[in-house]
């Protein structure tokens, strides 16, 4: 565990105006749907937070976040190490109709009073750095795939339609 604590909730205007750079580890139990979808209970993931505004004065969070959990590979039903890393340029907006008119490289955050829960934001990131099918890669799994050897006989080959049991029967 680290000593540097990320704070859980920050006044984004307070934070962009000061230029403010925020670094920090969160654990599972800061993160409660994470945990809900990783097989560990330990796992750490480093955040990097600056604050700071773009060429229209809109306040902007550059996060970096990078870090490992374990997850159930759906394949052998073995426990494997998936790294997480994101990096995001996300827009402090109002509303939903601010959020749909941002340029296509920012992700929005909305925010009607300015305050941004970071812990939330982390988790939010972090589920979206998850493969959707958890499984080890195919050179590390003990489950050997079916590969496919020789030639396709010319039956294989034949386009089967759903009709040709009537065609038979004819």
């Amino acid at each position: 565990m680290s000593d540097r604590l990320l704070p859980k909730t920050i006044n984004v205007g307070q934070f962009v105006a000061l230029e403010r750079r925020v670094d920090g580890i969160l654990t599972l139990t800061d993160l409660p749907r994470l945990r809900g979808d990783v097989a560990g209970e330990h796992a750490e993931i480093a955040v990097e937070l600056v604050f700071l505004r773009d060429e229209i004065n809109r306040p902007i969070i550059k996060s970096h976040i990078k870090g490992n959990v374990t997850l159930k590979c759906q394949r052998c039903l073995e426990f494997y190490r998936q790294p997480i890393s994101s990096d995001s340029l996300l827009a402090v907006v109002a509303n939903e109709s601010m959020a749909e008119a941002l340029p296509d490289s920012y992700e929005a955050v909305v925010s009607e009073d300015n305050s941004v829960d970071l812990y939330r934001m982390v988790e939010d990131e972090c589920l979206l750095s998850l493969p959707l099918i958890a499984r080890h890669h195919a050179t590390d799994c003990d489950v050997l795939m079916p590969t496919m050897s020789g030639t396709l006989d010319e039956t294989m080959m034949e386009k089967s339609t759903p009709f040709a049991v009537l065609e038979e029967l004819i």
